[in-house]
């Protein structure tokens, strides 16, 4: 279940917990659409492909 957002906004992370968080992030996307399309061109140039697989996760 997901919590309202004042409380996720006072949610405190440890320290294994940020570490994981800042692991996941190298990974993944996130910003605008103008961005994410930037940030694509990018990997698309990067590993010389045409196609991107996509997992989105609505939670």
């Amino acid at each position: 279940m997901v919590p309202p957002i004042d409380l996720a906004k006072k949610r405190t992370y440890n320290q294994e917990e940020m570490e994981e968080i800042k692991q996941n992030r190298k990974r993944t996307l996130i910003g605008t659409p103008r961005s994410i399309k930037k940030q694509l061109e990018s990997l698309q140039d990067l590993y010389d492909t045409d196609e991107f697989f996509n997992h989105y996760q609505h939670i």
